[in-house]
C-alpha cells in the first residue's frame, strides 16, 4: 500500500480540483497532503501533464474561476442541459458561449 501512497494521492487531488469551482492553490496542496511548496508543484505538474486541459490562473477571484470552467465547459461539450429563467447568471453567460459555437442546449426551462 505505501508504495502507491503518492500514486493515491495525484488520484485524491485530480478529484479534489474536479470538485471545486474556484480551483486550488499551491498552499491548498500543501496543507492538504503535509507536503513541500515544491512537491505540491511536482503533483500540479503531474496532473497537468496527463490532463492538458487544465488551465493555470494567477490568484483569480472565485468568479474568474468559474467564468472559465464554464467557458471550457461550453466550448468542449457536445450539447448543454440547463435550467435557466432569466437573462443573467453565470448558467445564462455559459449558455450563450455554447451558441456561438453551435451546440446543443437544451433548457428545461422551457418544458415546465
Amino acid at each position: 500500500m505505501a508504495n502507491y501512497e503518492k500514486m493515491y494521492d495525484l488520484f485524491d487531488l485530480a478529484l479534489w480540483m474536479q470538485e471545486t469551482s474556484e480551483g486550488l492553490s499551491l498552499e491548498d496542496i500543501e496543507q492538504k497532503y503535509n507536503v513541500s511548496r515544491r512537491t505540491a508543484e511536482r503533483m500540479r505538474n503531474a496532473l497537468m501533464t496527463y490532463f492538458p486541459q487544465m488551465e493555470e490562473v494567477a490568484k483569480a477571484p472565485p468568479q474568474v474561476a468559474i467564468l472559465r470552467r464554464n467557458e471550457y465547459i461550453a466550448k468542449n461539450t457536445d450539447y448543454i442541459v440547463c435550467y435557466i429563467n432569466h437573462k443573467s447568471g453565470g448558467a445564462y453567460k455559459a449558455v450563450e458561449i455554447a451558441r456561438k459555437y453551435d451546440k446543443k442546449i437544451i433548457n428545461l426551462a422551457e418544458y415546465i
